[in-house]
């Protein structure tokens, strides 16, 4: 294909997903951000809840909670899902991109532990098989870590993680600076 458009997703902590729709000469024609803020604040008080209650009373109760907790993730993974592929499927995306996550190691932090990021790759393919939109999967390696605009290694804020400074100066949303990676390195490819 001369013009070639995909949707390039990073799948975040931070932010649920931000999402870039590029053509091959490696312009952005759009972007999108996960609207789904009020799903993950749900989780996070859920989360907040099991590490109060873990700290006051042992084992106790928690059942109720991680049931509950169970079912926002799952909804929330199902809508991204269906977002995503909304997107894909109204701009007339060639593909999804997402990063290759290979099986996570232990984490310490209950939010990475909570977030659903191979779920969601597995039910945008679903989604997007129908639609007849193909996904593909690249090296996850710098995607964050390096600028989208070639000056070098970004350097994270320590008072707002989500942002970043460039080598030149220039002050980036790290997940957007990602979600640019993801999409170049699927056309270097």
């Amino acid at each position: 294909l001369s013009r070639q458009i995909v949707l390039a997703v990073d799948l975040g902590v931070n932010r649920g997903a931000v999402a870039s729709l590029m053509d091959s000469s490696g312009t952005i024609l759009k972007r999108f951000y996960d609207p789904f803020t009020r799903e993950r604040d749900l989780m996070d008080h859920l989360i907040n809840r099991i590490r109060k209650l873990q700290r006051s009373t042992g084992q106790n109760s928690l059942a109720k909670i991680y049931t509950k907790l169970a079912g926002v993730k799952e909804n929330y993974v199902k809508q991204l899902s269906r977002w995503i592929a909304d997107i894909a499927a109204s701009y007339n995306a060639y593909g999804i991109v997402f990063e290759h996550f290979g099986k996570s190691g232990k984490n310490k932090s209950a939010r990475i532990h909570h977030w659903c990021r191979k779920r969601i790759q597995q039910y945008t393919r679903g989604i997007a098989l129908r639609a007849g939109i193909r996904t593909f999967l690249i090296n996850p390696c710098n995607t964050s870590r390096l600028a989208f605009d070639g000056s070098g290694v970004v350097t994270r804020d320590k008072e707002n993680y989500s942002m970043c400074t460039f080598a030149s100066g220039k002050r980036y949303d790290c997940d957007l600076n990602a979600s640019y990676n993801i999409g170049a390195r699927y056309f270097i490819r």
